[in-house]
């Protein structure tokens, strides 16, 4: 019981010196690079392993124990590489902006540095130089991300339109116009409220008109998930009687 205050004091003088070594502008990017990576690994971790365990509820068939045991091995492996992959790519993203940042030509915290630090970051995890990271799971989350930044671009197009637009019906002319001058002008929001659900609608039915004809025609362009998946909902009419035809779960054509 005397240790209790000594170990109490040995830890905020601990907690006291991890303070004012992270202030140090070379120590604190090397913390925040160090973080930075632990976050990346958790959350890729954990988004894989709920979304693999749903998976495996929902549609696997488990025959054994031994056969469960086996595919909860293979659900944690694989939310470990995605934890990996995510891990490597922020903590190399980090360090590559912590080492433009030093730079003269790219010392500012601009656009410029963000995209070289992430190009090169994403070139050597995502695109898999080293031979180490999972090429599935890479292709998975490229995609998600390049799903959103479509989705992003279209909006920030869409923002331009919608300016070009208002302006136009304007009859006095103003010097400084942009998107942000003008977002909350209820006569702009209903353009730019509608040319974005007008967009979305034609990105959506064009989507799934091109996914249909390439599964139809051409499968061999598509990714296997993509295929079994199409064939699970579109060509597996595999039953015999009544109740085939309402419990029919085969994932099998």
């Amino acid at each position: 019981m005397s240790d209790i205050p000594s170990k109490i004091s040995q830890l905020l003088i601990s907690h006291d010196l991890f303070h004012k070594a992270s202030q140090n502008p070379i120590l604190k990017s090397f913390f925040q690079i160090i973080d930075t990576s632990r976050r990346g690994w958790l959350y890729g971790s954990r988004l894989r392993l709920a979304h693999s365990l749903t998976l495996l509820i929902i549609f696997s068939r488990i025959h054994s124990l031994e056969d469960l045991r086996h595919k909860l091995s293979r659900v944690i492996i694989n939310s470990q590489k995605h934890g990996l992959s995510l891990s490597c790519f922020a903590g190399l993203y980090k360090l590559s902006l912590a080492v433009l940042k030093r730079n003269q030509e790219f010392g500012t915290n601009g656009p410029v540095s963000h995209f070289i630090s992430a190009f090169v970051s994403g070139y050597l995890v995502y695109g898999n130089q080293f031979g180490f990271f999972s090429n599935g799971i890479s292709q998975q989350i490229t995609l998600y991300v390049m799903s959103r930044v479509i989705l992003g671009i279209a909006r920030l197009l869409g923002e331009k339109i919608s300016v070009a637009i208002y302006r136009n019906g304007l009859n006095n002319d103003i010097t400084k116009f942009d998107f942000n001058t003008i977002k909350n002008i209820p006569e702009f929001k209903k353009i730019n409220n509608e040319l974005s659900t007008h967009a979305w609608n034609l990105t959506a039915a064009t989507s799934w008109a091109a996914i249909l004809v390439l599964w139809n025609y051409r499968q061999d362009v598509l990714n296997t998930s993509v295929v079994h998946s199409m064939d699970y909902i579109y060509n597996n009419y595999n039953f015999s009687n009544f109740m085939g035809f309402i419990i029919n779960n085969d994932t099998k054509k």
